[in-house]
Order: C-alpha cells, then structure tokens, then sequence
C-alpha cells in the first residue's frame, strides 16, 4: 500500500473531486452520478471522480492509498461504496471545490476505486460546527472496469445520495451520444458557415467576390471592392490576357508619368512585354529613378504621390508570378498614376478589352 494523500482538506456544497489537473470540468453533478446506484463517488464521467461529503462547507479528514490489489474492507466505515473509472492524465489531482488541489502520484491506468466514509449524518447536523467530524478514505487498486456498487449504507445522509442518483436517468448510449455530436457539429458548421459570410461582407464591403478573387490581398482587394465589375471580368479573363493587360497598364502609366521618354524605361518595358523581369537589382534601379535628371516629378492631385513612384512600380507588379495578381496589382498602380480626372477612362478601356 502507498499513502498518496492524508490531510484534511476544506469543501464546499459537499464537494471534492479527482481528476486530471488541467482536465475540463463543468461541475456537473448529475452527469457523475447517471446510471449509477451509488450517490457518494460519481465515476460516470471518464477520467474524473465526484466526491460527495456530509460536511456542507469546513474541513473533512481525506485519506488517498494506492493498493496493489483489492484491499480488505475495514469495519470502522459505516458507509462504503466502490466504483471503476480510468484515470490516464499525466498530472492527477484531488481538488477542493474551486482551484485548490492536492498533487498526487497516481500511475495512469484503470482503476476500481473504494469510497469510505464515516459521521456523515453528525457533520451535515453539525452546520456550524468547527473542526473535522467527518472522515473519508479513498482506495484505489488496478482492475478491469465493473458496475459501480453499495457495499456499505448506514448513514441518513448516505441515503439520500444513493437514492437521488437511483432517479437519474441512464447515460446516453454509444449511438445517442453520436448523434448528438453529429447536431453540435451540424450546428457548429452553420455558425462557421454565418461567421465566414459575416466576415466576407465585412472584408469586402458587401457581397463577397468569386473564389478566384477572394485569396488576393493588397491593392488588388482595393480595386476587388471599388471596381467589382472589371475585376469580375478579369478574374473571368485567361491568364495569358491577364498578363498582357498587365504589360499595356504598365506602359500606359510610364507614359502618363514621363518616363517612356528615357531609354532604360523603355527597356524596362520590352522586358515585361516578353514577361520578363525587368531589372536584376530593383534597390539600384529605384536610386536611379531618384537620381535621373531625365525623370520628371509631378502628381496627379495636389499633395499626393508622385505619379513616377506609382508608374515605376508598374514595372515590378506587372511580373507577379500569379497573372491576376499582377493585373490587378499593376491596375490599382495605374489608377494612381493617372488620378482621378481619367480613371473613368482608363476603366472603360479595360472593359472593352475585357469585353
């Protein structure tokens, strides 16, 4: 035999329990006792013990053995109980109604658990009374699982357990408890399924776009939520007109920024046409867009990018490995460059080439 607990211990609604330390528990005193004839140690409940007490709330003396095999019952316990539960969680404990808890050095395995208890009607009488009346010895040995039983009941109190868990209906069977996990998850799916819609009007600003849309990020969502029609007909469109509508809009803002008068621009383009990338050292080629007395630099509104920033950027976008992508990325660049006063344009002339 080996002592794992033997102290007294608070409680509270005539509560403690052995469970696994980081197990789930609702409290659910019903669920530990249905289909039981015992009402003193629930074990309905895999990997948990429900420990009911006379004392209301105080102190009741608990001792905790582990025995290798079925120890003799003891005659100074005027109610005795057994049950079988699985116990398999790495950090078992007995805890006290709320967080307090015992550590105890409980190997994993399946158990038939013994419950004895002694002046169990003095302390449910003794409301008020300090000091420990009430006594209880926890048994454990290993051995195959079996119904729970009585082997002891003296007490009033005991009684009365034994009784209220006698009317509570049996637990639900292999195939109700299926089925109700096959509602939850139905149920469970409907909600995820409201939760997605709700965050697709919310991303999207309404009606959520065709799935080949929906992956795309970045500017591209921009143009997906305030020019739903012509991104539609893009996504709609084959990735090779995908990718030359991409290399037009290039060329169509360099040209609206000035800068297919320089050679290197120029080249730069030729590049993208063919669906290459146009320059090896991006860094390099952006200090020389900055340092170029041939680049011009103006806006399209007052105070707002600078169209050569936004045209150059073209030239990158428009090489995006995936072609809606980079058509979408590189007319989002081009609404910028040219601003406000042709967008309508530069959008009636992607429908028609979408058309």
């Amino acid at each position: 035999m080996r002592l794992l607990l033997g102290k007294t211990v608070s409680v509270h609604y005539g509560q403690m329990y052995l469970l696994n330390r980081d197990s789930p528990f609702d409290g659910d005193l019903s669920a530990s006792f249905r289909g039981q004839s015992n009402g003193l140690l629930g074990a309905a409940r895999p990997e948990l013990l429900f420990l009911i007490t006379g004392r209301h709330t105080g102190e009741v003396g608990l001792t905790i053995e582990l025995h290798d095999q079925q120890p003799p019952l003891g005659e100074d316990w005027p109610d005795v109980v057994e049950a079988s539960c699985a116990l398999t969680g790495d950090d078992p404990v007995l805890s006290e109604w709320g967080e307090r808890w015992y550590a105890l050095e409980l190997p994993p395995g399946e158990y038939r658990i013994r419950y004895c208890a002694q002046g169990m009607d003095a302390a449910n009488d003794a409301i008020t009374e300090d000091g420990v009346v009430d006594r209880y010895l926890l048994q454990l040995w290993p051995a195959e699982p079996a119904p729970d039983a009585v082997l002891r009941q003296t007490s009033k109190n005991a009684a009365y357990w034994h009784s209220e868990a006698r009317k509570l209906p049996p637990p639900p069977t292999p195939a109700q408890l299926a089925a109700e996990e096959a509602r939850r998850s139905a149920e469970e799916q409907v909600r995820a399924a409201l939760r997605q819609r709700q965050e697709d009007i919310r991303r999207w600003g309404g009606e959520p776009p065709s799935p080949a849309l929906r992956h795309l990020k970045g500017n591209a969502r921009k143009v997906i939520r305030e020019h739903r029609e012509v991104a539609e007909a893009l996504a709609a469109a084959p990735p090779a007109t995908q990718r030359a509508l991409a290399a037009t809009l290039a060329r169509q803002a360099c040209a609206a920024a000035g800068l297919t008068t320089l050679d290197w621009i120029t080249g730069a383009l030729a590049a993208v046409d063919r669906g290459e990338e146009p320059f090896t050292d991006w860094r390099a080629a952006g200090e020389r867009l900055l340092a170029d007395p041939g680049v011009p630099s103006t806006v399209a509104v007052p105070g707002g990018l600078r169209q050569q920033t936004a045209a150059f950027a073209t030239l990158r976008l428009a090489v995006l490995p995936d072609p809606l992508a980079a058509a979408l990325e590189t007319l989002s660049a081009t609404l910028s460059t040219v601003g406000p006063d042709h967008r309508d344009g530069l959008l009636a002339q992607v429908r028609h080439t979408l058309s």
